[in-house]
């Protein structure tokens, strides 16, 4: 009996604890960013869903260009989303009165999906988005 309690609590918490199956289908998003006409590196591009849903993101890299992942999955669910851009790289040490230690070069507004201007439709096809920031 005891066997089979076990077995039995084995097979619920399998069940509950999700696998692939339960992760939404994505389809392949890359893209490019700039910043007034650079390639923008070490930048993070975050899709946001416009309803409920995961959030997709990836880094940029020399040339600017990024590869979202959902949940370490490649690419972002079917749907519409808000964008924002924000810097990937390490924030400068606390106490360091440098200009060249910025956090970033990226406008704040780019970092808010909600300021930054900028969607994108995600659907069955071609998934490549440019993303153009300006300096402020």
């Amino acid at each position: 009996m005891r066997l089979l309690t076990l077995a039995v609590l084995s097979l619920c918490f399998l069940g509950c604890s999700g696998g692939p199956d339960d992760a939404p289908e994505t389809i392949p998003v890359t893209g490019t960013v700039t910043l007034d006409g650079a390639p923008l590196s070490d930048a993070r591009v975050t899709f946001i869903p416009d309803g409920s849903g995961q959030a997709a993101s990836g880094p940029t890299d020399a040339e600017g260009k990024f590869t979202l992942k959902t949940n370490g999955l490649d690419g972002a669910p079917a749907g519409k989303y808000k964008v924002s851009v924000s810097s990937s790289a390490p924030e400068p040490m606390p106490g360091v009165d440098d200009e060249e230690s910025s956090q970033s070069a990226i406008p704040a507004k780019y970092s808010n999906a909600d300021e930054s201007g900028f969607t994108a439709d995600v659907s069955a096809g071609s998934n490549d988005f440019t993303f153009d920031l300006k300096s402020e």
